[in-house]
């Protein structure tokens, strides 16, 4: 993340940690949208990683959408998980959106056989 912040020249935009990193992506999201209307950032934790969650909803060339977002902040990586569904179909798909966004477990890694 600092690399590509320093890289970018974003370091004075968005900070070093996961609130600078979920600020950029929701950023990035709703750049591509007409209309964007972001719901709260929820702080949370998943599967024992800090998280953030949110919703999204706008048009994209002509469809209007809605997604349900992610952001995580693993041991050594920060994550991010969308769902997304036409945004009349937002309550039919809810409760499935919502266990994509709440599955997202960070792998153990394992050393090297020596």
């Amino acid at each position: 993340m600092q690399n590509a912040l320093l890289e970018n020249n974003l370091t004075d935009a968005y900070k070093n940690d996961i609130e600078g990193y979920s600020k950029l992506i929701m950023d990035v999201f709703k750049d591509g949208l007409s209309n964007p209307y972001q719901s709260v950032l929820l702080d949370t934790t998943i599967n024992k990683m800090p998280a953030k969650l949110t919703t999204l909803s706008g048009t994209v060339e002509g469809i209007d959408v809605f997604y349900s977002i992610g952001i995580y902040e693993g041991k050594d990586n920060y994550y991010q998980v969308l769902a997304w569904t036409p945004k009349n179909k937002q309550y039919s798909y809810k409760t499935k959106m919502n266990k994509i966004i709440y599955s997202l477990a960070e792998l153990k890694k394992t050393e090297d056989a020596k």
